[in-house]
């Protein structure tokens, strides 16, 4: 229990250490790289003029050097300030508490998604090694694995859309979905589809590989030469034990669901967070950028942490030092 409760203690305090260092890296990359979010907010009209656009950057405070600003931006997110967008001059809090409940409720649905079918799917490809039924599920995982998500969401869009006509093409809001649930569902429907195909696919994988390891140990012998039956062996000991690999692969496929939204959200229209980022990469909108950016990497270390703590429940032989 000390050790568990150390480990515990040690992980919480480098919770917030691997942010800021995440956050800084971000910081300074993004300020190398080309482009001027003055000269694009002027557009063509004003790039010509080099005062207007002097006084575009003073105005945006651009012009000031870089650690000025990081210090600027550290001071201000130490006290829960993340700036204002350049573009909208929107505060960035704002912005984040707008969209950020959008990207959650898109990626939770994609996640759960992802688990509801492929994680029985796995189960059942590896119960029935050499099957037809593991031959297909083993072969549409692979496909689906391999496919490009951007390029299956217009698929979608073209079949279900454009074609049928069964479902939106997108433009999925909260609004939307708590002023009508049965429209808002409909418009989430493409999106959690795309969005959970990789995790979905590599989570059948995972767990049909896991599945098939466990069947193979010497206690699962023991356990039918004592005759217990293959549903209480293969729930009771094949099913917890495979949980570890499968809890790890999920962990870090919902990880890159997260990240992943922001495709979706751009393919979809969906008015979320990753949305908003991508718009601001375009645009130089570095305090958005900077501000989205930390609330996703603030998730995926929780999500990360999270994994960790179930790892000693699925296996108390876990030791965490």
């Amino acid at each position: 229990m000390a050790g568990s409760r150390d480990y515990i203690i040690k992980r919480l305090i480098s919770l917030p250490v691997a942010v800021f260092l995440t956050v800084t890296v971000v910081f300074f990359l993004f300020n190398v790289l080309p482009g001027d979010a003055a000269q694009i907010i002027l557009g063509r009209a004003g790039a010509g003029n080099p005062y207007l656009l002097e006084e575009n950057r003073k105005w945006l405070g651009l012009d000031r050097p870089v650690y000025v600003r990081y210090v600027e931006w550290v001071s201000g997110l130490l006290r829960g300030d993340l700036g204002v967008s350049l573009i909208s001059k929107e505060p960035v809090t704002h912005l984040i508490s707008r969209t950020f409940p959008t990207t959650m409720v898109l990626t939770v649905s994609a996640a759960l998604l992802a688990l509801a079918v492929g994680l029985p799917t796995g189960i059942i490809a590896g119960l029935k090694r050499g099957s037809k039924y593991d031959l297909l599920a083993s072969t549409i995982a692979v496909l689906v694995a391999a496919t490009p998500s951007f390029w299956l969401g217009l698929m979608l869009i073209l079949v279900f859309s454009v074609w049928f006509r069964i479902l939106p093409s997108g433009g999925f809001t909260l609004s939307i979905l708590f002023s009508n649930p049965a429209e808002g569902v409909a418009r989430l429907v493409l999106p959690s589809i795309t969005l959970s195909s990789w995790m979905m696919a590599n989570v059948s994988r995972i767990t049909r590989s896991s599945i098939l390891e466990e069947l193979n140990q010497d206690y699962v012998m023991t356990a039918k030469s004592k005759g217990l039956p293959n549903r209480i062996v293969v729930s009771k000991h094949v099913l917890r034990n495979a949980l570890i690999p499968i809890t790890t692969v999920s962990a870090l496929q919902i990880v890159w669901t997260v990240g992943g939204s922001v495709i979706t959200e751009s393919v979809f229209r969906v008015y979320g967070m990753g949305n908003a980022l991508l718009n601001a990469v375009y645009s130089r909108d570095f305090p958005v950028v900077q501000g989205c950016i930390l609330v996703i990497v603030i998730t995926i270390v929780i999500i990360n942490f999270v994994t960790d703590l179930m790892y000693r429940y699925l296996d108390p032989r876990i030791r965490l030092q």
